[in-house]
């Protein structure tokens, strides 16, 4: 049975995204351009090519400015520090205590307001997790953060928006910011046109069983094993020093 081998792309750094995309790109090129005459395929490789093309700008500008690299990794932990936090409240969700149902119920509403807010760009993120915080120190949800014990995670959540925003507004006027890139919505439609690709071939292969979606499966599979594996070893640790796989040549 044809399937992908399973991968949490999203739990992958900014540029082993780019570079897990290209490979698979790189790989299926390899093939050649006669190998592959489904039309609706090679479409499908041009728009992952342009999408790759235009993060790697956004990567290449971030790599010329050690400042922007700064911010993007001060925002990196502010996100986490609010992934952690909606995290910590969903478990209430099913207490059995009613006062933390509740309390529950009652923030949840607050970080309703703010869902995706990790996906917004940096102005509108920082503005919404300033607005989130001044919410939750109110007297109608302060005694649900004391409730539920959420107090460090908040603490958390302020302190990495306020080392974000140091480093945003000490931000200089150099080239490399001029030309606005937002790394998050590039990587969201990198990562969404990946996706289309690698599910369309999928199932092309599960229906014809044809060499040009096969072999592009196999591709993709291998890439995707590489990096589940990366991960797999990297899970519980702080660092790594494995390499991302090279674009396949």
């Amino acid at each position: 049975m044809k399937s992908l081998t399973n991968l949490s792309i999203v739990r992958l750094q900014v540029l082993e995204v780019g570079q897990h995309v290209k490979s698979v790109s790189k790989g299926i090129e390899t093939l050649g351009s006669s190998f592959i005459t489904d039309a609706v395929l090679t479409n499908y490789l041009a728009k992952v090519g342009e999408a790759s093309a235009e993060f790697d700008k956004a990567m290449l500008r971030i790599k010329k400015s050690d400042e922007t690299a700064k911010i993007v990794t001060a925002d990196a932990v502010r996100d986490k520090a609010i992934t952690a936090t909606q995290r910590y409240l969903s478990v209430f969700e099913l207490s059995d205590n009613e006062a933390e149902l509740t309390a529950f119920a009652s923030l949840n509403t607050v970080f309703n307001t703010y869902k995706g807010i990790q996906k917004w760009n940096f102005e509108e993120e920082t503005n919404g997790l300033d607005n989130l915080l001044t919410e939750l120190a109110t007297s109608k949800y302060q005694p649900s953060v004391t409730a539920l014990t959420m107090q460090n995670y908040v603490a958390r959540m302020a302190a990495a928006n306020e080392v974000f925003k140091a480093l945003f507004a000490g931000r200089t006027t150099e080239q490399a910011n001029k030309e606005h890139y937002d790394t998050k919505a590039l990587r969201d439609d990198l990562t969404q046109k990946y996706n289309t690709l690698i599910e369309y071939v999928l199932v092309m292969a599960k229906a014809t069983n044809e060499e040009q979606y096969n072999k592009p499966l196999d591709v993709i599979n291998t890439v995707r094993k590489y990096y589940a594996d990366l991960l797999a070893k990297r899970k519980g640790t702080s660092k790594t020093t494995e390499e991302p796989i090279p674009p396949m040549e």
